[in-house]
């Protein structure tokens, strides 16, 4: 597909390389075609090692958690994906009111996690399949709060090669999503106590609501669209009549509009048909330019 690339240059890396690996499998949508180099970083040393072999190869660099708010082109993409793994991405630890998290830790082990040691604050990212990282890059969250709202720092892997923490106030979420200058590799999460029992019984209660008004046991990349302001995105979809709305294997939610859902070998080609046609009807309905949530590699 593309033009080989000398696999010497990656020989001495400790972490997994793959060449023209499906990004299907690692996104939660099951959608896209394959990563020119896919490479899974065991250590800090090795990620600094893979990015120097991504710039001397001209290689542009692409950050991947679990791919849940990614919709990958079939055609794939050129570059190296970089996943990270290992125990130095997936740590949790408490100091006091703190939590430090991996950025490679699953938002539901930093939930269970936080509740157990009687913390409160993250209630609000149940059911939310991404990563830590991930999830403080596109500021995670929704109608119950969003997780800038509890971060106190951030670790970042500058393009220099050098670790560099960014306290919150250096960080602006204004205009939803952060700016970071760099690799995430930790966060870190300053909460209020509360009793475990508590807190699990609020998050149930979150899940439940979420359970009634989401598709979440169904193979989706989250909101597709961003709410317009004064209004909801799954409101104006469904009155230009997509509820339910089918291309090849990708579907409108009937529950929630704003959802695209892959019902079984649903192409990228399909899932970008539907947002193509429901940008132009409520645009054309009722003179709103619906913006994507979503990345698109």
């Amino acid at each position: 597909m593309w033009t080989k690339l000398p696999e010497r240059y990656f020989k001495d890396l400790k972490g997994k390389v793959k060449f023209e690996e499906p990004l299907s499998g690692h996104t939660t949508l099951g959608i896209g075609g394959p990563a020119e180099v896919f490479f899974e970083p065991q250590s800090l040393d090795d990620l600094v090692r893979g990015l120097e072999v991504a710039s001397a190869l001209g290689l542009e660099v692409h950050l991947l958690g679990r791919g849940s708010n990614i919709l990958v082109r079939d055609e794939g993409i050129k570059g190296m994906s970089v996943h990270l793994a290992g125990r130095r991405f997936t740590r949790v630890n408490r100091e006091g009111a703190k939590v430090l998290a991996g950025a490679a830790l699953s938002i539901s082990k930093l939930l269970r996690k936080s509740i157990s040691f009687g913390l409160a604050g993250l209630e609000c990212l149940i059911g939310i399949p991404g990563t830590v990282g991930g999830a403080v890059a596109t500021n995670a969250g929704g109608g119950w709060g969003r997780i800038s709202s509890s971060l106190d720092a951030v670790g970042i892997l500058n393009k220099s090669g050098q670790v560099h923490r960014l306290e919150r106030t250096e960080l602006d979420f204004s205009k939803g999503k952060g700016e970071f200058g760099g690799a995430i590799l930790w966060a870190e999460f300053l909460l209020d106590e509360a009793e475990p029992g508590f807190l699990l019984e609020r998050t149930q209660e979150i899940l439940t609501q979420k359970k009634k008004a989401q598709p979440l046991t169904r193979r989706s990349a989250g909101s597709v669209f961003k709410n317009p302001p004064g209004d909801k995105a799954w409101r104006l979809i469904a009155e230009a009549g997509f509820r339910g709305r089918r291309c090849g294997g990708a579907y409108i939610s009937r529950k929630h509009c704003n959802f695209i859902i892959n019902g079984g070998g649903a192409t990228a080609k399909d899932f970008l048909t539907l947002v193509d046609e429901v940008r132009e009807k409520v645009f054309k309905d009722f003179g709103t330019s619906l913006e994507l949530e979503i990345e698109i590699w």
